[in-house]
This record gives C-alpha cells, sequence and structure tokens, in this order.
C-alpha cells in the first residue's frame, strides 16, 4: 500500500474563537506516519513493514511542532 503524499508545510490547524495568537516555533517539527482506527476513534503509529494496519488501513501523514501559543485578550 502506498502513504499518501503529505499535505505540505503550509497546512496549519487553527483556531475558530475570533482572538489573535502569537506563536513562537521552539524546535524542529516531528513527523509520523499514522493509521485511523474506525472501531476506537483514534489513531495509531504506523509501526513499519510489519505493521498489522497497513494491508488494510491507509497510512495519513501528520507533522508536529514543538510550540508556545499565547492568545491576546479581544479588545474592549
Amino acid at each position: 500500500m502506498r502513504p499518501h503524499a503529505s499535505p505540505g508545510p503550509d497546512t496549519w490547524s487553527t483556531p475558530h474563537d475570533g482572538r489573535t495568537y502569537f506563536v513562537r516555533i521552539l524546535g524542529d517539527p516531528v513527523t509520523v506516519w499514522l493509521h485511523w482506527l474506525d472501531r476506537a476513534k483514534r489513531t495509531t503509529p504506523c509501526t513499519g513493514l510489519e505493521c498489522a494496519h497497513c494491508p488494510q488501513v491507509r497510512q495519513q501523514w501528520k507533522g508536529y511542532a514543538p510550540a508556545l501559543a499565547c492568545a491576546r485578550a479581544p479588545a474592549h
């Protein structure tokens, strides 16, 4: 099974609460291949060549970066 392409470096999770956030990236990003398990409603890491999920469940790429985020309070 071929893994899906990564979504690219410009795909970010963003909060939708109307506040402005300042974010400082603290280190290098970490990437991991995951499988979504429908029955468990969660992801699990792909373990590689001997992964029990690879034959049935497609892989998903995820990336994480250590960061510090601070929200600015809305103006009154």
